[in-house]
């Protein structure tokens, strides 16, 4: 994980948004004494930024190691809301339920701070904005 987001967390910030204009409203994150390494569960097909070799398959189930850092959202599960993807070395947001896996790399915590709603939106979003990707 990033020494920015480290810092942020020790310091017992919150990102600054427009609760009413974001689709998870309230938002609040683990302590940096509260992270550990835990796994999401999703099935292959989802809608993920990657090509998807076993989209085909019906059973089956990805296994995706994570340090989630949201404890409580307002309007939804915070599973994967705002995670750091081990394997991949950067944030993302996993919704186990619908299968949607979103990665940002190259982004900083420093710039989720700065955008955050930017990044919230990110599962919302259709495929076709530039905040599905983002770089």
């Amino acid at each position: 994980m990033s020494a920015d987001l480290l810092a942020f967390l020790r310091e017992g910030r919150e990102l600054e948004y427009d609760v009413v204009a974001s689709e998870v409203g309230t938002l609040t994150h683990k302590e940096v004494s509260e992270l550990s390494r835990s796994t999401i569960t999703t099935f292959p097909g989802c809608d993920s930024i990657i090509e998807d070799p076993y989209e085909d398959l019906e059973d089956g189930e990805y296994q995706i190691a994570v340090y989630d850092l949201v404890a409580e959202t307002e309007d939804y599960d915070p599973e994967g809301m705002q995670c750091w993807i081990i394997a991949l070395k950067c944030f993302g947001s996993i919704d186990p339920e619908h299968g949607e896996v979103l990665s940002f790399p190259k982004v900083t915590w420093t710039a989720i701070v700065k955008s955050p709603i930017r990044y919230l939106a990110a599962q919302w979003q259709d495929g076709s904005g530039a905040a599905r990707v983002l770089p």
